[in-house]
């Protein structure tokens, strides 16, 4: 069961308090309140929110003081600031601190939960959106590393009657050549590099296309490309005999 979107709203007035919480908790919210900038800093010193509305003035300090704690924590916390002191100077601070939202009291119910709703789709979009980047940094990163080993990888390779000659990209079995996409080149190379290891589908995906991804996506990728391969090299594809399927693991090259 997901959680629900946490919120913490700050504001030195009981009454603005109550009627922010009550509004979001009917909407679904999960709502923790504060009425001072102490308060509130013991607070996201505990735990992280994804979404703060803040006063500006509260109790004669400034939620910027707040805003700027949360942000130093998360970069993943949704900011509105919720004032009826706005002003160009605390425009300028909210951009600084990375303020998604700024309204002027008194905001509807109707509006508050809009811009709250809308707040937490950004910040999910953004979180994504990062996460993907990184998982495209760790790609390029593994690529790199792997890229070297496959240029290096010079010396042809005899397994029994298959000969691939790695630097002319040439295979072939029983003396006869075989016609080979890159990838399915790729993928019986690594497989005879490792006659009679059992190689999973992610090590294969990693090592002979130089692709990241997940377990289910890697069974999926190789399955279409070793069922290729079986027909081009097996005498009976059906019934493999050299490329074979370890049930769990994954595939190796047994060669005649």
């Amino acid at each position: 069961m997901t959680n629900p979107v946490s919120v913490l709203v700050i504001d030195d007035e009981p009454n603005v308090r109550l009627i922010l919480a009550d509004t979001l908790t009917l909407s679904g919210y999960s709502v923790v309140s504060a009425g001072s900038v102490r308060e509130a800093l013991e607070i996201v010193r505990q735990r992280d929110f994804d979404v703060a509305i803040l006063d500006l003035a509260v109790a004669q300090e400034s939620g910027m003081t707040v805003a700027r704690a949360i942000r130093q924590r998360t970069p993943y916390t949704a900011l509105i600031i919720l004032t009826g002191q706005g002003n160009l100077k605390s425009a300028i601070q909210a951009i600084e601190v990375n303020v998604q939202s700024y309204l002027l009291k008194p905001v509807t119910p109707q509006q508050l939960r809009e811009n709250v709703a809308l707040q937490v789709a950004a910040m999910a979009e953004r979180r994504q959106r990062d996460a993907l980047a990184a998982h495209m940094r760790a790609a390029i990163d593994m690529m790199q590393d792997v890229q070297p080993a496959k240029q290096t990888a010079g010396r042809p390779v005899q397994s029994g009657s298959l000969h691939i000659d790695p630097v002319r990209r040439r295979a072939s079995f029983r003396g006869r050549s075989l016609d080979l996409t890159d990838a399915e080149f790729d993928l019986l190379f690594t497989l005879a590099r490792a006659e009679g290891e059992t190689l999973d589908a992610k090590t294969l995906v990693c090592s002979a296309l130089g692709y990241i991804a997940s377990d289910a996506e890697a069974r999926e990728l190789v399955k279409s490309h070793i069922s290729h391969l079986r027909y081009k090299l097996e005498p009976e594809p059906t019934h493999p005999r050299h490329i074979l399927t370890v049930r769990g693991k994954g595939y190796l090259w047994a060669p005649d």
